[in-house]
């Protein structure tokens, strides 16, 4: 899984994120060892820039084809601070995300 993430993001994020990228793929594979599969997610992504709605649709197929789901069960969106914070100053972006996890029958 991590190796589908790693072709998915090569060069287009850094040190620190290709590190929050392998973190998710530990936890997602501990996950689906214990039986688990994704219900559906529904994630938001905070930014002041870039501007993210050319890349949603894309996120959520490399979403999708990393947790082994069909994209409609992945629901990615894009929002601003309003200037607030570090996120309205330009400083970084931060991310939510809500998940249903059902156990395999």
């Amino acid at each position: 899984m991590l190796s589908y993430l790693n072709a998915a993001v090569a060069g287009s994020v850094s040190a620190v994120g290709r590190l929050a990228v392998g973190l998710g793929a530990r936890v997602w594979t501990d996950l689906v060892a214990r039986g688990y599969q994704l219900g559906n997610a529904d994630i938001t992504i905070e930014a002041q820039v870039p501007k993210l709605a050319p890349h949603i649709d894309a996120m959520r197929e490399i979403l999708a084809g990393f947790l082994d789901v069909a994209p409609e069960r992945v629901n990615v969106k894009a929002t601003t601070t309003e200037g607030l914070g570090f996120v309205g100053a330009k400083q970084g972006m931060a991310a939510h995300a809500v998940v249903i996890l059902e156990g395999r029958q």
